[in-house]
């Protein structure tokens, strides 16, 4: 039940209250004009008075404790909006890791590994450099770029 209905509720309450203490006083004067009733000035009109503040009260302190149930709800919901949003980013984390070492994603150049060792050893292993370049996100050229400069570095230090 949200706060909106229990204050709703609580309003229409307090309608009643007023109506039948209305209606009370309606027919103590409908009374008094036939015959002699209680005066209700004196204790009556007094204990009326303290019900009606002690109603009001207990309103206030109900619609106080709402309002504070309404706070640590938005805060728990809030709590466990960060929860959820951390779960995901964990979850996608290790998505990725799973399908980087399973070889079924294009690893992104520059997350963490040196992309020209990754293309050395792939071409060492024997695939072919579109088959390299499909799997790192990367082209062809670079891919023969990296071979040919291998290639050349043996050649230079000797």
């Amino acid at each position: 039940m949200s706060i909106q209905n229990l204050i709703l509720i609580q309003l229409l309450i307090d309608v009643l209250l007023c109506l039948l203490l209305v209606f009370f006083f309606w027919q103590m004067n409908r009374r008094g004009g036939e015959k002699k009733g209680p005066d209700l000035t004196g204790a009556d009109r007094e204990q009326f008075q303290k019900f009606i503040e002690e109603s009001r009260k207990l309103s206030a302190e109900f619609v106080a404790s709402l309002e504070e149930g309404r706070k640590n709800l938005k805060s728990l919901a809030f709590a466990l909006d960060e929860r959820e949003r951390r779960l995901r980013e964990l979850l996608e984390r290790s998505e990725r890791l799973l399908n980087r070492e399973s070889g079924t994603q294009k690893t992104a150049v520059g997350e963490g590994t040196d992309p020209y060792r990754e293309v050395l050893k792939m071409v060492d292993a024997g695939l072919s450099a579109q088959e390299v370049a499909d799997r790192l996100g990367m082209t062809a050229g670079e891919i023969e770029l990296i071979k040919n400069l291998k290639r050349r570095k043996p050649q230079e230090t000797s």
